[in-house]
């Protein structure tokens, strides 16, 4: 190949574009979208282990290099399909542990929209055990930050004496995960409004400061 004076410069392998140069069209949303739905779809059908950049391309369509371009490799890919559309979820705050902590229970539960995706989503985090990288990843990127908002319900409530203070609040973010987690993956159960409101219930009863036998046995605000 001729790199002498007055050649084309070799072309850019993010873009396609001439190095140097303008890129020319944009990335096609369309084919990140195809691929993102196949790797979301192989998650489900056989685990992250079973997974292949390759099977990838054939089910979405599209030549191994495409997707080399715009993921490094199967771990961003998966990070990308299963969390790119996890947002900042708001916190709510309607003067009610109960109310508050169901809300916070109702964002978990639209994680685990079918048991298919629970058990994709379980068998990814413990696939992704073994990467130190991806495990990092998910746990920074996703879990932590989602946990760190959404304890600020319960500290709010130990500061108006309802929840007591020895109560840790990532821990009881992390209790509500766990049930809902269990009865979606293990249980192939749906996440209904019974069960969200039957995990509120036994976990307000087990954290709330002790009140008078004439008060409300909660300690919660109605």
């Amino acid at each position: 190949m001729n790199h002498g004076p007055g050649a084309a410069p070799p072309p850019d392998p993010l873009t396609d574009a001439p190095a140097g140069r303008p890129p020319g069209r944009p990335r096609d949303t369309a084919v990140d979208a195809a691929v993102l739905a196949a790797a979301r779809e192989l998650v489900v059908e056989s685990g992250y282990g079973s997974v292949s950049i390759e099977a990838v391309a054939r089910r979405a369509g599209v030549g191994r290099p495409t997707i080399y371009r715009r993921w490094a490799g199967k771990t961003d890919l998966v990070f990308d399909a299963l969390f790119e559309a996890t947002e900042t979820v708001p916190v709510p705050d309607t003067g009610d542990v109960r109310s508050d902590l169901a809300s916070v229970a109702r964002v978990v539960a639209g994680d685990l929209a079918s048991p298919a995706a629970a058990r994709a989503l379980v068998a990814v985090m413990a696939d992704v055990g073994a990467d130190g990288d991806g495990a990092t990843r998910v746990r920074d990127e996703t879990i932590l930050p989602r946990v760190a908002e959404l304890a600020t319900v319960v500290e709010r409530a130990q500061q108006h004496g309802v929840v007591r203070r020895d109560v840790e609040p990532d821990m009881v973010l992390h209790a509500i995960a766990g049930v809902l987690y269990y009865h979606a993956a293990v249980l192939g159960r749906a996440m209904t409004d019974e069960l969200i409101e039957s995990v509120t219930e036994l976990l307000v009863r087990g954290i709330a400061t002790p009140r008078p036998a004439d008060d409300d046995a909660t300690g919660v605000r109605r």
